[in-house]
């Protein structure tokens, strides 16, 4: 898998281990929820997709993982995960979408793309981190004033006798 160079250079090989099996886990649901998807597609449809990709898909399904598809709500309306969105676009972008509807598509991920951009470059610019960081300071007086300590009397007796035993 592409992923494994990356991880070996990052994790030790358990830690790489967890990391793929969630991957894979995660994969193997999405693969389920198209295979279920795939069930409500009409035939003409579904025979523009090579066979050999329904049968990858079918393939890669997890066994212990059930997911079931309302014929009555939206499919934006059902709860897929992200990894099966993003396998649902591109076959939709590769065998059902004209060239119109692949530029509207790639026009609408682009939009999402800079949005996100934008949105962690106002939360990460170091101009404004250290803007913000030095006004909480400036609102926040911390009170530095030395406090001084007083013992009670148990602790001067305690520490009287101590002197004497010592002596």
């Amino acid at each position: 898998m592409k992923y494994k160079n990356i991880l070996n250079r990052y994790f030790n090989f358990k830690e790489r281990d967890i990391y793929m099996e969630l991957i894979n886990d995660s994969y193997k649901k999405a693969c389920t929820q198209i295979v279920e998807l795939f069930k409500y597609i009409p035939e003409q449809q579904l025979n523009k997709i090579p066979h050999e990709v329904i049968e990858y898909y079918k393939s890669n399904i997890d066994e212990n993982y059930s997911f079931t598809i309302n014929p009555l709500i939206s499919i934006s309306d059902q709860k897929l995960s992200r990894e099966a969105i993003i396998i649902l676009i591109t076959l939709s972008k590769k065998y059902f979408l004209n060239e119109q509807e692949n530029q509207i598509i790639d026009n609408a991920l682009k939009n999402n793309r800079d949005i996100l951009e934008k949105q962690k470059r106002e939360l990460y610019n170091p101009d404004n981190i250290f803007n913000n960081n030095i006004s909480n300071i400036n609102k926040e007086k911390i009170d530095t004033n030395i406090v001084l300590y007083k013992e009670n009397i148990f602790t001067k007796i305690f520490k009287f006798i101590r002197k004497l035993i010592k002596k």
